[in-house]
């Protein structure tokens, strides 16, 4: 990558390829169930009607994942919070992370700062899940 330019000026497309990648096999693990049970269920009569592709995820597929994939994007999420991987290779003082931070702090006996970071970290991890827990409930009663 570095052949190809500075890698610096696009390391948070890096950062979200990596963390993309890092958080995949929870997501298919997370849908894998869910798509298998509709497949088994609908496939007949989707082939039946007719309904395929676009239009079969639209009408059948989404309405039953719904629940599953919101849960698949907040795991993904508090994955990616707490990753340490790509922005280690990237980090500089303009572009760093919270966990990044932390351990910064950490490393240099910086403890009081270091506890607000955590506290900010579990906030955003604990509110994500709250948040999205709402999502969940309201998909919920739109069926």
């Amino acid at each position: 990558m570095r052949e190809r330019g500075n890698v610096f000026s696009f390391a948070w497309a890096v950062v979200i390829a990596v963390n993309t990648l890092m958080a995949l096999p929870y997501v298919i693990k997370t849908l894998a169930q869910p798509m298998l049970h509709i497949a088994q269920q609908y496939d007949k009569l989707c082939i039946s009607l007719g309904v395929l592709n676009w239009q079969r995820f639209r009408l059948i597929e989404w309405r039953a994942i719904k629940r599953p994939i919101v849960h698949a994007f907040t795991i993904s999420f508090v994955l990616s919070v707490g990753d340490l991987s790509a922005i280690a290779l990237f980090g500089s003082q303009d572009f760093t992370t919270l966990p990044l931070y932390l351990l910064q702090l950490l490393a240099s006996y910086q403890m009081s700062s270091a506890a607000v970071i955590a506290l900010v970290l579990l906030l955003l991890s604990v509110g994500t899940f709250a948040l999205f827990e709402k999502v969940m409930l309201k998909v919920k009663h739109e069926n």
